[in-house]
């Protein structure tokens, strides 16, 4: 079958259309794996104490309800130190925030490394 110059021409532009929006399909989605791996990192290695706290004179007081939060859940004993309940509460941000982090992004993306 032979196809007309006009439908090759049309093919061709096609074709060429194609592979620029797949090269920036491509270029982003590897930008998003990227940011993605910062963010997972970010939660991986979670501690609160490396936090930013937007007025650092309130930084003991969010410690405080932190651990007053950890040993009421009892996720410590009632009597654990400030440390201990930090430490808690990091752990937990890390398992659980991982987890939403994991099903909110879903499995449909390629990993790049």
């Amino acid at each position: 079958l032979a196809l007309s110059h006009e439908f090759a021409a049309d093919y061709k532009f096609l074709y060429v259309v194609g592979a620029f929006l797949a090269g920036f399909y491509f270029r982003d989605h590897r930008k998003w794996e990227m940011e993605k791996k910062v963010l997972e990192d970010r939660v991986k290695f979670f501690q609160v104490e490396e936090c930013t706290c937007a007025v650092e004179s309130d930084r003991e007081i969010v410690y405080r309800n932190i651990s007053r939060l950890m040993r009421a859940s009892k996720s410590v004993h009632k009597e654990a130190s400030q440390e201990e309940a930090l430490e808690a509460f990091n752990l937990r941000v890390r398992s659980e925030l991982m987890g939403a982090f994991k099903t909110s992004l879903g499995r449909n993306t390629f990993r790049f490394h």
